[in-house]
């Protein structure tokens, strides 16, 4: 098993903390059982995996990095939907750190003002 780099360990204790607290805040507002909190922990499973796929070092077609790209924003924004908590845009955050890796940076730039619009 391959340990995680420093920048993965780190954005892997902030997924870890503003899911937890989400979590732990839906179980106050909605109760256990709700189904938002079954699916919102199921969007951070597919946030924290999408992540830690797109940056291992181990081979991906550009098609299949930008598929788990999509992946994790299409979460970010769906848990920004089913809970109403603002903290949840810092899963927008962690998407934007990435993006510079894999795309030019002025489309970088474009899409920034464009992916945080909706968690304005």
């Amino acid at each position: 098993m391959k340990s995680l780099t420093i920048e993965q360990l780190v954005a892997t204790l902030t997924w870890s903390l503003v899911s937890g607290s989400a979590v732990y805040f839906g179980i106050q507002r909605f109760g256990f059982d709700h189904w938002r909190l079954h699916l919102s922990m199921l969007l951070m499973g597919f946030i924290l995996l999408a992540f830690l796929r797109v940056t291992s070092h181990k081979p991906l077609s550009n098609a299949g990095r930008y598929a788990l790209l999509a992946v994790h924003l299409v979460s970010a924004f769906g848990l920004y939907w089913l809970l109403p908590f603002n903290h949840l845009a810092i899963f927008v955050v962690l998407w934007s750190a990435v993006v510079p890796y894999f795309l030019p940076w002025h489309w970088c730039v474009r899409l920034s003002p464009l992916v945080a619009a909706p968690c304005g």
